[in-house]
Parts: C-alpha cells; sequence; structure tokens
C-alpha cells in the first residue's frame, strides 16, 4: 500500500519540477535560469523515477513505462539513471539529458 502511495508522490513531484522548470523566469525565482520556448528534442530523457516494478521515465514530454512505445521505440528497461530503447532490432542505452540515439530521428 505504502509503496504505490510513494509511486505517486515521485510521479507527481516529477510532474511539479518540469511544470515549474517550463514557467517563465519571471515568476520563479530571480535566479532561475531562463528556459527555452522551442519545443523539446524528440528522445530526450529527462526524468526517470526508480521503483520497480513500477517504474517511469519522462522522455520527450511523454511520461512511459517498461513495455511502452513512444514514436515507434519500444521503451525495454528503466534503470536508475537511463532507459533502455529498441527498434528495428537495434537496442541501445540512454541517460537522463543525453543526447537522443539517431534512431529517434529515422
Amino acid at each position: 500500500m505504502y509503496s504505490g502511495r510513494i509511486l505517486m508522490a515521485s510521479v507527481m513531484l516529477v510532474i511539479v519540477m518540469i511544470t515549474a522548470a517550463s514557467l517563465p523566469s519571471s515568476i520563479g525565482c530571480c535566479n532561475a535560469p531562463k528556459i527555452s520556448a522551442e519545443k523539446p528534442e524528440v528522445g530526450v530523457v529527462k526524468g526517470v523515477v526508480y521503483s520497480p516494478p513500477n517504474s517511469c521515465a519522462v522522455v520527450g514530454d511523454a511520461m512511459v513505462h517498461e513495455g511502452d512505445a513512444i514514436h515507434d521505440i519500444a521503451v525495454i528497461a528503466i534503470q536508475s539513471d537511463s532507459v533502455e530503447f529498441s527498434k528495428a532490432g537495434i537496442t541501445w542505452q540512454q541517460g537522463v539529458l543525453e543526447k537522443p540515439h539517431k534512431a529517434w530521428k529515422q
């Protein structure tokens, strides 16, 4: 029962953090970094909530779980600091905020 609550609290924290990061800097702290208004690059792993067997990750602007697919790319596994993806027989591991694998653009 508590693990479900902890997972939900973790997911909510990630959502709050992403939302706060996307707010204009004039709303938040005066020292907040400026956030680009450009659309996020497809395939960027923005964050991971590692809580097996219910781990999830934020990829681009979507939340995914193991077994999900995003842009025809399968989410194979979610580790504490990276996500394992697969597409057309190619499997790769991508860390949080790493440049997306070339398969994301194919």
